[in-house]
């Protein structure tokens, strides 16, 4: 698949509009990630690039390393790297007893619909900042609310690639979904938050559910994302999109380009990950990536 996509030119507008760093390099749009560049656009395509214009592409945008693949390999040509994704929709009378049963309440408790960027931006922080009282690897929001309401509203005339999702519990904002949009070719489901106070009326069912019927069913897309896979342990929310909602690996070749020095580096440490990975988190999952480029190689 080509990387180059008919929505280009509005997701390169929105990036300008949040004054975030990107490039185009071989009419692929690529941006930077604290220190890592990866390519921006349906995961699908075909984000090779030669070795002088990765590294003319990390001096650009001052990054360390770039992180690319060259598109889905058929189902039978498993590797190392993937995407969890979802091709097709699952109707209710599709599915077992029990997820029929918790889809079900998930839509008689809540409702699930699109709204716009500056509604979410005004009440979705108390959502956002909830969230995070369940993860016990992470101490706090990664945004405080200032940040949260600016990154949303900058999106505010770019709801065509940006869609938001809420959920209500009797007119209670418990969660909420934010999705990029490529064409009809793809829908990242970039951020998912809930209020762990409501997860007993099963918003996630909601929301998933009602997200894909959207995508996959009534718009014929060819595919929705949740993302890579965990370079250090699986999430917990890969596993629930394979079991519960039609999720698949899909399986990429993952390349790595890096700057000189830090390939030099990988290359005298990488027999001391073990002990040196236990020094920093970033550390380790710069180790993890690196060994599955090394496995998508021998593959």
């Amino acid at each position: 698949m080509n990387a180059t996509f008919e929505s280009m030119p509005r997701h390169i507008a929105l990036y300008q509009a949040r004054r975030e760093p990107y490039a185009i390099c071989d009419g692929k749009m690529f941006r930077r990630d604290r220190g890592m560049i990866r390519p921006y656009g349906p995961i699908a395509a075909d984000y090779s690039l030669s070795a002088a214009a990765a590294h003319s592409l990390l001096d650009r945008l001052r990054g360390r390393l770039i992180r690319t693949t060259d598109g889905f390999r058929r189902i039978d040509e498993p590797s190392p790297w993937y995407a969890v994704v979802c091709k097709a929709f699952q109707p209710l009378s599709a599915m077992k007893a029990k997820q029929r049963s918790e889809i079900r309440r998930g839509l008689r408790l809540c409702e699930v619909r699109r709204v716009d960027t500056p509604y979410l931006a005004e009440n979705g922080y108390t959502v956002f900042r909830r969230a995070f009282e369940r993860y016990t690897n992470i101490r706090g929001p990664v945004w405080t609310e200032p940040q949260f309401r600016r990154h949303l509203l900058d999106a505010r005339e770019f709801d065509d690639i940006v869609h938001c999702w809420a959920v209500f519990r009797a007119q209670q904002l418990v969660a909420f979904g934010i999705n990029n949009v490529f064409d009809r070719i793809e829908a990242t489901y970039w951020l998912i938050k809930l209020d762990p106070d409501h997860l007993d009326a099963y918003p996630a069912y909601a929301l998933l559910y009602t997200m894909n019927r959207y995508y996959l069913e009534e718009n014929d897309f060819q595919y929705v994302n949740d993302g890579w896979r965990a370079l250090l342990h699986p999430t917990r929310i890969q596993e629930f999109l394979i079991k519960k909602f039609n999720f698949c690996k899909a399986y990429c070749r993952l390349t790595v380009h890096y700057k000189p020095w830090l390939a030099l580096a990988l290359h005298m440490t990488y027999p001391l990950r073990g002990m040196l990975g236990r020094l920093d988190p970033r550390v380790k999952a710069l180790y993890a990536l690196e060994s599955v480029r090394r496995g998508c190689r021998a593959n």
